[in-house]
């Protein structure tokens, strides 16, 4: 990871969402389920297909979908969560 920031994981203790492009290879899907995930059971993992380090840029729908899913909040347009 860019800056380690896995020590600080251990106190985190609400509900949190991990979202990640499959092909970033900055910061590495593998690298934040060990780092991230494993030391946080709060923490949940949306990975998102064909993306890199920009998926914000990329896809923003699916990130917002992404996001609104794990809130569970309705998607104020009408379309349907992923």
């Amino acid at each position: 990871m860019i800056e380690d920031i896995s020590p600080a994981v251990r106190n985190i203790n609400v509900p949190t969402l991990v979202m990640a492009g499959e092909n970033d290879q900055v910061e590495r899907v593998e690298t934040l389920k060990q780092e991230l995930i494993h030391r946080n059971p709060d923490a949940r993992m949306k990975v998102i297909p064909r993306t890199g380090r920009l998926s914000l840029l990329e896809v923003p729908d699916e990130i917002a979908a992404g996001i609104r899913n794990f809130l569970g909040v309705a998607d104020p347009r009408g379309r349907d969560r992923p």
